[in-house]
């Protein structure tokens, strides 16, 4: 549906999300790479189940290496168009090897240490995404497409703050 879904089944994903992630950020895992590639949606009794991957992976490595294949990956993403891989296709690549800048929160692009509530802003931005099919949030969702509820508007707004200590706090707050 041009990159979109409808509200409702969006609504249903997104709690199943905000339920993994959450139970992920209470056993302190940040996850530090969501974006739409890296939910799986796998079938169900009930319809589609949102599963999240790639959790933690970047954890396992040490944080002096994490650091500076960040700031290269923000390097090279500046440089290029941010998001698409060397062979096409959308994702991690070499050019960012630690997360998608596309769906990275500003600290992390800033090379800073991510927590819960940068992926809270790579989740705002998901669901921003399958709202309104566009990559950027430039607009509220319900300027984007007047049949969306404006509830997405104020989630959207508070999941995109750029300063972490003025977005959602965790993810009962998403």
């Amino acid at each position: 549906q041009g990159g979109r879904l409808d509200q409702k089944a969006l609504l249903v994903l997104l709690e199943q999300i905000v339920s993994g992630l959450g139970y992920a950020h209470d056993h302190g895992v940040v996850h530090r790479d969501l974006k739409p590639a890296n939910v799986l949606l796998c079938a169900g009794a009930a319809g589609p189940v949102a599963k999240i991957a790639d959790f933690g992976l970047v954890r396992l490595v040490g944080e002096e290496w994490l650091g500076e294949l960040t700031r290269l990956s923000v390097q090279q993403s500046m440089t290029l168009d941010g998001g698409v891989t060397a062979d096409g296709g959308e994702g991690t690549s070499t050019r960012a090897l630690l997360g998608t800048y596309e769906y990275m929160s500003p600290e992390q692009q800033d090379g800073a240490e991510a927590d819960a509530r940068s992926d809270l802003y790579s989740l705002g931005l998901l669901t921003y995404r399958l709202l309104t099919g566009r990559r950027r949030a430039m607009k509220l969702p319900s300027r984007v497409d007047g049949s969306l509820s404006s509830a997405w508007d104020d989630l959207v707004e508070c999941a995109l703050e750029e300063d972490p200590r003025e977005r959602l706090a965790d993810c009962a707050a998403f």
